[in-house]
């Protein structure tokens, strides 16, 4: 048997009753690189109600040999990878796929965790692991963290009650560009497999109502040694989260938000509260430089210099380390 008839005969190995829990069930899934591209194409397996595809980024053929989802044309066409995903995997998914071409803020944050049973982390920076969970905490929803470096990976469910969060086991929040990033160390081709994987089966427990066997501990592998250690996570009693349940981040602020991204010279410059109109940016950009744009997103380069415009106010910023000068560029070139 081929097709969908096969994979609604496969799914049965869960049993009848935790199919049908998970068909009533919304997943999120943040970030859609190295891991979460793996991620994706294993939840989208599930017999989920919806799973909901979220990153800001596009596809750069640079990285297609580690982010499996995605094609050279992809790249070439400068595809939002929420979309290219959905794409790739609406034709073998029963599971309603939708994708958001967004930056994770404060807001979409909560919207997220409003409407999912549970949300997988698959992101590269702990700013954005940090928001999420906030959100769980507040919106008493469980996610599921991830990371990938080199040969190393790590899983980690964390239930919104009673703890441990991330913070309780983070207390320090690493700085950015403290650490190595996958430009600096690589990572492994069929590490993303790993994680993703044990990310998948864990997700699968908890949305088929199989809470009790999740496996609550910190996880952690190492594919060069094939070492596999689960570690207790120990809920911190003053934890500034889940103790005194406060969500600074969660909460928001003004004005724009600048990231500098380590491994090149590179900023995100998110204005909040601002849109673009993608074609009248490229009427008027289209004297100044070289401009593409897909209807998703407006590329703009001059001098080299080069921004990645989204219509919900995200422009990445190439050629500059900077966040001042990035800024000011931004402001300059779209007139701000």
């Amino acid at each position: 048997m081929t097709g969908r008839g096969a994979l609604r005969e496969n799914m049965t190995i869960f049993g009848a009753e935790a199919v049908e829990s998970m068909r009533g069930r919304t997943a999120g899934l943040v970030g859609l690189g190295s891991l979460g591209s793996v991620g994706a194409l294993l939840m989208s397996r599930l017999p989920l109600k919806k799973l909901v595809l979220v990153d800001r980024d596009i596809v750069e053929k640079k990285n297609l040999h580690r982010q499996y989802l995605y094609t050279e044309a992809d790249a070439e066409e400068l595809w939002p990878k929420a979309e290219a995903a959905r794409r790739r995997l609406e034709s073998s998914s029963e599971t309603e796929l939708e994708s958001r071409d967004i930056h994770l803020d404060a807001e979409n944050a909560g919207e997220l965790f409003e409407e999912c049973d549970l949300v997988l982390d698959a992101t590269d920076n702990f700013e954005t692991r940090l928001l999420l969970n906030e959100a769980s905490v507040f919106y008493g929803k469980p996610w599921i963290y991830g990371g990938i470096l080199g040969t190393r990976g790590s899983v980690m469910f964390v239930g919104p009650r009673g703890g441990p969060c991330l913070r309780c086991v983070f207390e320090e929040v690493p700085a950015v560009g403290a650490e190595e990033s996958c430009d600096t160390a690589g990572i492994h081709p069929a590490l993303p497999m790993i994680i993703a994987s044990i990310q998948a089966s864990e997700a699968a427990k908890y949305l088929s109502g199989d809470e009790a066997s999740v496996e609550k501990r910190l996880i952690h592998f190492d594919i060069r040694t094939m070492r596999l250690v689960k570690i207790d996570a120990v809920k911190n009693p003053e934890c500034p989260v889940c103790g005194a349940r406060k969500v600074g981040r969660l909460e928001g602020g003004a004005g724009p938000e600048i990231r500098e991204l380590c491994g090149g010279e590179s900023v995100l410059v998110i204005l909040k509260g601002r849109k673009f109109d993608l074609r009248e940016l490229e009427k008027r950009l289209g004297t100044e430089g070289r401009v593409f744009s897909n209807g998703y997103i407006l590329s703009f380069a001059q001098d080299g210099i080069a921004m990645t415009i989204h219509g919900d106010g995200r422009v990445l910023v190439r050629g500059i380390g900077e966040g001042g000068k990035a800024m000011s560029h931004v402001s300059r070139a779209l007139g701000l």
